[in-house]
């Protein structure tokens, strides 16, 4: 995902992160991962979702939010 700089600021990519996780939960995915530059500021937008790092390779950091908790009868 990428907003163009002269649109970053006003909540186009919270909408945009917003709409695209609950679609996925509502279609039953679990989890999700990205992977993102060490200096890019978004890292703060996909942790404030839930994203949390998970691994680290070089400049690049992978980042996974859990969408659904599977409960006992989940399986």
């Amino acid at each position: 995902m990428a907003i163009q700089p002269e649109y970053r600021g006003q909540g186009i990519g919270s909408k945009l992160l917003r709409t695209m996780l609950e679609e996925l939960k509502n279609n039953g995915v679990g989890a999700v991962s990205l992977s993102v530059d060490h200096r890019n500021p978004a890292i703060r937008l996909y942790s404030r979702f839930g994203f949390l790092p998970v691994r680290r390779d070089g400049t690049s950091i992978t980042m996974k939010a859990e969408l659904q908790k599977k409960g006992i009868m989940d399986g």
